[in-house]
Formats: C-alpha cells, sequence, structure tokens
C-alpha cells in the first residue's frame, strides 16, 4: 500500500475517542464505521476496523506500563488493572442506567 494510504495516527486516537471514549464515558452514540470511512478518507470500513484495533491494543499496552510503572508490576499491577476495568463497567451500567430512566 503507498504511503498516500497509510491513515495518520491522529486518526487511530480519533477514531478511538469517537467509537470508545466518548460513548463509555459521556454516553454518545458511537460513530458509525461508514462514517469514519468518509470523515477520515478511508478505503472502506475494514480499515476503520482495523484501526480500532491497533488503538485498542496501544492503549492497553500503554494502560498496562503507566500502571505497573506505579505499582512496582508484579500482582499489584493486575490488581489495579482489575479495579480500573470494575470502575469503568461500573460507571458504564450507572450512565446506562440513567439513560433508561430519562
Amino acid at each position: 500500500m503507498p504511503a498516500k494510504d497509510q491513515p495518520r495516527g491522529t486518526h487511530i486516537w480519533e477514531l478511538f475517542q469517537l467509537r470508545v471514549l466518548q460513548p463509555e464515558l459521556l454516553g454518545a452514540e458511537p460513530v458509525d464505521y461508514e462514517d469514519m470511512v468518509n470523515r477520515f478518507g478511508l478505503v472502506s470500513p475494514s480499515v476503520a476496523h482495523n484501526m480500532l484495533a491497533t488503538a485498542k491494543r496501544i492503549f492497553i499496552r500503554h494502560l498496562n506500563g503507566v500502571v505497573a510503572e506505579y505499582e512496582g508490576g508484579g500482582p499489584a499491577t493486575k490488581l489495579e488493572l482489575a479495579e480500573i476495568k470494575r470502575s469503568l463497567s461500573y460507571l458504564g451500567k450507572k450512565r446506562n442506567k440513567s439513560s433508561t430512566q430519562d
């Protein structure tokens, strides 16, 4: 694939924000993959899907690194990551419950 067809790195993070962060943290609707194709000039929805998968892997790798750095690694890191996951899950459920009551 020629270099001009490669998506810019910032598009990966914009897509992550629009498909993951805003829906989870703000209750926004995830932006459709077809919209991502048009917005970022991608070849297909599968390219957008692959970009999102890449963003998730990068995010998890960085999150693991940051938590390991301040927890010192080992079992404390796994416990902290489990707590983060539990907290985010709770926030998502709480947000979904409040949106159904509106």
